[in-house]
């Protein structure tokens, strides 16, 4: 099967590698030729630095063969364009990660399926696993329909967040001082056993902050030299702590 993956972030990233292994094959776009660099040295895929929304890209990535174009970018906007322009260039099936839940209601996704969107995924930790399942649209969750709708910036959580960082001192602080300029209040930071190579991984819990001010902070740590790699940030509900 031939999937092209559109952005290289936490999501992207952890997607190609996780299909990569079951021989499938892969195409992972990203404008940053840095993080490209970083997975395709590593893994059994083929990279390519380029805009998702320029056709010349999306040709390069052997679009109008793609049995499954996948849209992961940290921008909704992008996500949504590229897809019904890789739908509309031959892709058999499109997947938008989007950041407003009040899409997923059967009305507007069957809009989007119009505009040739097949799946939106929302939050994105747990669509990325159904993904890699290969259960999305299985199941339809109707817990959200009888509740008030809000944009996901204004949620609170809690956030566990695993980083794979240079391993020398001031590390755990430089990372510590990003999270407070952001507003984020951490509960714990902790270096884990595992190390790989002068690198060691830490993993850091959050207190409850708005998702707005955790993806501010993501994005300054990703920028961080001492950062190699955001391994996962996931969301903990129902946590007051």
């Amino acid at each position: 099967m031939k999937i092209i993956i559109a952005g290289a972030s936490a999501i992207g990233s952890h997607l190609a590698r996780l299909l990569s292994r079951s021989n499938q094959d892969i195409v992972l776009i990203d404008e940053d030729a840095d993080k490209l660099g970083d997975i395709s040295s590593n893994y059994d895929l083929m990279t390519l630095v380029g805009e998702a929304t320029n056709p010349k890209t999306l040709r390069s990535a052997g679009v109008t063969s793609a049995n499954l174009f996948i849209a992961v970018t940290p921008d909704e906007n992008v996500n949504t364009t590229c897809c019904v322009m890789a739908k509309a260039m031959g892709a058999q099936k499109t997947v938008a990660q989007i950041d407003r839940p009040e899409y997923m209601t059967n009305e507007n996704k069957a809009l989007f399926k119009r505009m040739g969107i097949d799946e939106l995924i929302y939050p994105e930790m747990l669509a990325a696993r159904d993904i890699v399942n290969g259960t999305f649209g299985r199941i339809r969750c109707t817990c959200f329909e009888k509740k008030k709708l809000c944009s996901l910036d204004d949620t609170e959580s809690s956030y566990y967040v695993r980083l794979l960082v240079d391993d020398k001192p001031g590390v755990l602080g430089t990372i510590a001082t990003v999270f407070g300029n952001e507003g984020v209040s951490l509960k714990s930071v902790v270096q884990t056993k595992e190390s790989i190579a002068d690198h060691a991984e830490i993993v850091a819990i959050t207190h409850m902050v708005e998702h707005r001010k955790m993806l501010c902070a993501v994005k300054v740590l990703e920028g961080l030299p001492v950062v190699d790699e955001i391994r996962s940030m996931i969301r903990v509900e129902n946590d007051r702590g």
